[in-house]
């Protein structure tokens, strides 16, 4: 698509049956299309943006506020779901569908891990590990701050049904995620 060739890509996965997405600098999540034949009529390859909807294209670029750069791409294809990692240590869930041939439909984010994590924990134990950084422990000079998201990694099935997926943060600290409610969480362990 025209739109997409000015587009930096930051990110590239796939699929193990051979789909390639891409998350932009733009912040939207692509597909690379191609094909073996080529024709005047049609192109060899071309990118699809699967993230844009009809109110991005509406809505003046000034009133949605600036888009946010996709860092990290990965897929679970056990599960068929997509993350991608914000540069602002966001975090955004695709699901792919079970045969993992589904265009990727947006099912969850997280703008701010932090807080989230705060939220998160039996007993207050989010708030005790994850609480605001005093002055003194960053420096003005760094580029990654301790509570920077600065990977995520898939957690297979064999390691953990309820955890689906492990986030580095810039200090080390591993924060463990589920797409699964807490709700849902619970149902699952009473009824073993």
């Amino acid at each position: 698509s025209g739109a997409a060739d000015t587009v930096m890509m930051s990110s590239v996965c796939a699929t193990s049956e051979g789909r390639i997405f891409m998350g932009g600098e733009d912040g939207h999540i692509y597909e690379l299309m191609y094909s073996v034949g080529d024709n005047w009529m049609n192109k060899r390859c071309s990118l699809v943006c699967h993230s844009k909807n009809l109110l991005n294209m509406v809505i003046p670029s000034f009133l949605r506020g600036s888009p946010c750069p996709i860092e990290q791409l990965i897929i679970d294809e056990e599960r068929g779901i997509m993350y991608a990692r914000t540069r602002t240590s966001g975090i955004q869930v695709f699901d792919l569908g079970a045969d993992r041939k589904s265009s990727p439909r947006k099912v969850a984010e997280i703008t701010d891990i932090i807080e989230a994590a705060r939220r998160g924990g039996p007993s207050g134990l989010g708030r005790q590990l994850f609480a605001r950084e005093s002055s003194s422990s960053t420096s003005q000079t760094r580029t990654t701050k301790p509570t920077d998201l600065v990977h995520i990694a898939v957690l297979e099935k064999s390691v953990s049904e309820n955890l689906h997926l492990v986030g580095i943060m810039g200090d080390g600290r591993r924060l463990f995620l589920s797409t699964f409610s807490y709700d849902y969480r619970m149902s699952r362990t009473m009824s073993r």
